[in-house]
Order: C-alpha cells, then sequence, then structure tokens
C-alpha cells in the first residue's frame, strides 16, 4: 500500500493541511458527515463513514463528489465505536464539526502503527471496490 498517512487527532476536522483527499474512511460513528471532510475532499474522491445514532446500528455510506455534488450510497448496517467530544472522552456528543476526534491510539508505539497499517491494507484488499 503507498501513499497512506494517519493523523491522530480531532476527528471531525479532518486533515486540511494534507488536504484535498481523493480518499477518506472514517473508523467511527458519526451522527451525520462532518462538514470539514466536504470542504477536503477532491473532485472524484469518496468518503467512507459510518452514520447512525451512537447508542445504535449505523450505517455505512459511501459519499463521492462528482461535478461539484455529492451523491451517497448506502454499503449496509453495521456497528462502530462513536466519535468522542475532546472535553468528555468517556461520552459521544454530537457532530458539530469542532468538538470530535478519535479514540487515541498511540502512533508513536510501533507496534500500534504497524497494527493500524496491516488493518487499513486488509480493508483495502478485501474490499477493492469500496473505495
Amino acid at each position: 500500500m503507498q501513499n497512506v498517512r494517519t493523523k491522530l487527532g480531532d476527528g471531525s476536522l479532518g486533515w486540511a493541511e494534507q488536504s484535498p483527499f481523493d480518499a477518506i474512511i472514517v473508523a467511527a460513528a458519526a451522527e451525520r458527515l462532518p462538514a470539514a471532510f466536504l470542504d477536503q475532499l477532491s473532485e472524484g474522491g469518496r468518503i467512507i463513514i459510518p452514520i447512525g445514532e451512537p447508542s445504535g446500528g449505523q450505517t455505512m455510506f459511501r459519499f463521492t463528489r462528482r461535478n461539484g455534488e455529492l451523491q451517497d450510497e448506502s454499503l449496509g448496517m453495521f456497528s462502530f465505536v462513536p466519535l468522542v467530544c475532546d472535553s468528555s472522552p468517556r461520552r459521544p456528543c454530537p457532530v458539530d464539526g469542532t468538538a470530535l476526534r478519535r479514540r487515541r491510539l498511540s502512533l508513536h508505539n510501533p507496534a500500534n502503527a504497524n497494527l493500524l497499517r496491516n488493518k487499513l491494507h486488509e480493508l483495502v484488499i478485501a474490499h477493492p471496490t469500496i473505495l
């Protein structure tokens, strides 16, 4: 797998410094699509994200930007951990574009960084058409 970068931080903010992105994969459930992701998506780019209530199942969506418009496709029901607030890491919070982050996994630990890299690689190999 080439040209893949990861960032640890507030998940709702995306990664503006590295945008635009051809693909964004979100591994935590949000109540709706964070606005920052749309701002950072290239033309023809795709976002894979589970959306729904934190206490229930979520629908996995693939959003694609085509001709300046966003098209969505449901990929089925799933259950993911919620994105959580920086101010309250034990509770999910609504997406308002400012206060979400993924659960922390230290990428300074080589074992964790390799685990994440391997899991992303497995996902792309197992589901080559997901992106």
